[in-house]
């Protein structure tokens, strides 16, 4: 049995929650370009005679105008999710609009996965301002993953591999992200990322012109300029960011801006 509630509709799009029993099954159709995003649980969506499987904390996109199949699954007695149809175009072109569509995505920090997320989680007091803010978060989102793709055509020619790279290096930069305080190394990150040490590095440098240890750099660092800014202690920044000591991170900070901590915050 499948429920709808919570229904929201202008002229920019929709929205609907949708809650289902595990094992039932519901037949849909896209109108304009759909977010199929699950706050809880498991869904299966087959179109065009594909199967995607979305765990909760995940997305797909879909074109308008498909009708598809969904099948809830998964641990929990109910699966929540959210429906999201966009009527307002989308200033993506049509090779962007492939690159991002049938992929299932992990959710990150990025503008989009926020506005998806509040929606989800009812935290936004105006439903328009969401999906305004929504459709500028996918034109970023399909301009980044045209950049990735165009990077990572000397690694494969096959449209559907650079797909499927892009999601795994999305989802490794949002652990990142996530993670950066603590001790993270190459072999967790090839491993989360099903490849090789060789291969993760690759496509990871390909994808983000940095490899991760530069962002992990780059993320202790920004975050260290914020606690400066706070006034907070040079022992204390050090210990939350997780360095083995003050002077360690002093040199780092130095070596990447010119300038010692006591000079940034005079």
């Amino acid at each position: 049995m499948v429920s709808i509630f919570k229904q929201y509709q202008s002229e920019v799009g929709s929205f609907k929650f949708s809650r289902a029993r595990r094992n039932s099954s519901f037949q849909g159709r896209t109108s304009g370009l759909a977010l199929k995003y699950v706050i809880q649980g498991k869904e299966t969506y087959s179109i065009d005679d594909k199967n995607f499987s979305i765990p909760a904390g995940s997305f797909v996109i879909f074109n308008p105008s498909k009708t598809y199949q969904t099948h809830f699954n998964g641990n929990f007695k109910e699966v929540l999710g959210l429906c999201i149809d966009l009527e307002k175009d989308v200033i993506i072109n049509e090779e962007q609009r492939g690159l991002i569509v049938n992929t299932v995505y992990e959710s990150e920090l990025n503008p989009m996965s926020l506005c998806m997320q509040n929606i989800a989680s009812n935290n936004y007091t105006n439903e328009n301002f969401q999906l305004e803010n929504l459709v500028k978060g996918i034109q970023q989102f399909s301009n980044e993953n045209l950049d990735f793709n165009k990077r990572l055509e000397i690694y494969s020619k096959k449209l559907i591999t650079r797909k499927e790279i892009v999601s795994r290096m999305r989802s490794t930069r949002k652990f990142i992200q996530l993670n950066f305080k603590k001790k993270i190394n190459l072999d967790q990150l090839a491993s989360r990322s099903n490849l090789s040490k060789y291969h993760f590095l690759r496509l990871f440098r390909l994808c983000f012109q940095q490899s991760p240890k530069e962002m992990i750099i780059d993320l202790k660092m920004k975050e260290a300029q914020k606690m400066l800014k706070d006034k907070k202690r040079c022992s204390d920044i050090a210990f939350y960011l997780g360095y083995a000591d003050q002077a360690a991170f002093s040199n780092q900070f130095k070596k990447l801006f010119k300038y010692s901590p006591s000079e940034f915050v005079r």
